[in-house]
């Protein structure tokens, strides 16, 4: 059989864009590390699976000293099927992982703000207080940091600098394109200088996450609560809540109240697959150990085409739906049949 030779770059790139595609969570470098090689392994050789580690290993690393296999060997069948085969590993994984949350990811959610103005104001005993005015916002988002606490405010303006990632710098010189970066305590610095016309107009524009959970329903809707930190990293933000749920300070989260809807139970421990019909095409159920993860494959759609995983569905049949999913009903009945 005909084969060719892929770039480790290359490789690793189409599995993030496929992940990208199917809506995942974002995958740390020790999750990268456990599930990259064995899609490796699959769609080229086992002989590659350390080869991939190595690369993902020495992506933090400065360019010019790392040193990993260049090229893997793929036959051309193989590559062509890669999307279904990254599709079912990552079903695979989702699933697990399903399994192994406290909190499921229906319980909060995460919103993208970009700051059209930011006013702050210093108090006598040194606390300070920020207020966000945010684009196409009606509402604006106020944080106020104690003295003590002021260390936060400094790590809310380093999560929005564009500061060095040795990553991104290796993928960007990867792709021969560049990119621009600031000191990680640029914005900081100039809070400390005291230069807070330059601060606020140097934040305009710049992108940061707040975070909502879920604490109870009132008149038939669900209510929710924003959490107190802000930050321009999204798994940052996701671990410091749960971290704070999980000492205790975040009393008004209620996860275990979150009404679901319900259908039946996939009840399987080894992988298998059932499909049903709908009007726009097909609902693939992905079942492993028990857990079912969702997929809606439109009409005619080509194998190589990458569709979002929309749900779950937990093994007592509650289900889980993808945040501002508008076919939900349509789910529930189907699955209901």
């Amino acid at each position: 059989m005909a084969s060719t030779c892929i770039s480790a770059t290359k490789f690793y790139r189409e599995i993030v864009s496929i992940e990208q595609k199917l809506k995942m969570p974002k995958l740390t470098r020790e999750e990268q590390l456990d599930l990259y090689p064995k899609l490796v392994g699959t769609i080229a050789h086992s002989d590659f699976m350390s080869d991939m580690t190595d690369y993902i290993e020495q992506l933090n690393i400065p360019g010019e000293d790392r040193d990993y296999p260049s090229e893997f060997r793929v036959r051309l069948g193989e590559w062509y099927s890669r999307s279904a085969d990254i599709r079912l590993w990552m079903s695979s994984f989702l699933a697990e992982k399903t399994l192994q949350n406290k909190i499921y990811p229906d319980t909060y959610f995460i919103q993208r703000k970009t700051i059209e103005s930011m006013t702050l104001e210093q108090s006598e005993d040194g606390s300070i207080e920020i207020i966000i005015v945010n684009q196409n916002d009606k509402w604006s988002i106020s944080r106020k940091y104690s003295l003590k606490q002021r260390f936060l405010f400094y790590r809310f303006l380093e999560s929005i600098t564009d500061s060095f990632d040795q990553i991104k710098e290796n993928l960007s010189n990867d792709a021969d394109k560049s990119y621009t970066f600031e000191e990680s305590d640029y914005l900081s610095k100039l809070f400390k200088e005291n230069k807070i016309m330059e601060l606020t107009t140097a934040v305009q524009g710049r992108s940061y996450f707040i975070l909502k959970y879920f604490v109870g329903v009132k008149d038939g809707r669900n209510k929710y609560y924003s959490h107190k930190d802000i930050s321009g990293n999204v798994e940052a933000l996701k671990s410091d809540f749960l971290e704070s749920h999980e000492k205790g300070f975040v009393k008004a989260f209620t996860p275990e109240a979150y009404v679901r809807s319900t259908v039946p139970p996939v009840n399987n421990s080894t992988y298998t697959r059932t499909q049903k019909r709908l009007p726009s095409g097909t609902l693939n159920i992905h079942i492993w150990n028990n857990i079912g993860v969702l997929e809606i494959r439109e009409k005619g759609a080509k194998s190589s085409s990458c569709f979002p995983f929309c749900g779950l569905i937990l093994p007592d049949g509650q289900l889980i739906m993808r945040a501002n999913f508008d076919q939900k009903d349509l789910i529930v009945s189907t699955l209901n049949k």
